[in-house]
């Protein structure tokens, strides 16, 4: 379990730079990557600081393929013309040129990035959280609550945890 919460904080920090790179990025330049399937179209796009999700049917006659392009970026460029729009959060529906409808969500590369930072954040609390029981516990405090445990010798008597003799 350990070791899958450390791949699991690992990932979500690489994927939050990445976020913030891509953010950084869409300043200059847009970019899409994504998958047309033989039954299914998936793709991102990067613009404008926001991330784009499509998703829809693939078109008669389209060929499998993945799909990665870069252009720079318009001046003034933003999402376009959706159904509602809230803070940067997007969710529109249009159709393609074999008329299949196409699902879009967008959010702000703020709050991906802010989603990505959540496991790393917890990882260092917990991390901290050690660090200071073990200084507590090396001082003659509770582990748990930091009570000064001097005058105790089996459990804590604010918390009732169970003192480890010294080696």
């Amino acid at each position: 379990m350990r070791r899958l919460s450390t791949v699991a904080w690992v990932l979500s920090l690489t994927l939050c730079v990445a976020t913030i790179a891509l953010w950084v990025a869409n300043v200059w330049h847009e970019g899409t990557f994504g998958r047309v399937g033989s039954r299914f179209t998936a793709y991102a796009l990067a613009a404008s600081g926001t991330i784009t999700l499509y998703v829809s049917a693939t078109d008669a006659g389209d060929r499998a393929r993945w799909l990665a392009d870069t252009w720079p970026a318009p001046a003034g460029g933003g999402p376009g013309d959706f159904q509602w729009r809230t803070l940067g959060f997007v969710q529109g529906v249009g159709g393609t040129a074999g008329r299949n409808v196409v699902r879009a969500w967008t959010a702000p590369d703020w709050f991906i990035a802010g989603l990505f930072a959540i496991a790393p954040a917890v990882h260092l609390v917990r991390l901290l959280r050690r660090r200071g029981a073990r200084r507590a516990g090396a001082t003659g405090r509770c582990a748990t609550c930091g009570y000064d445990l001097r005058a105790s010798t089996e459990r804590c008597p604010e918390c009732g945890t169970p003192i480890e003799p010294e080696t």
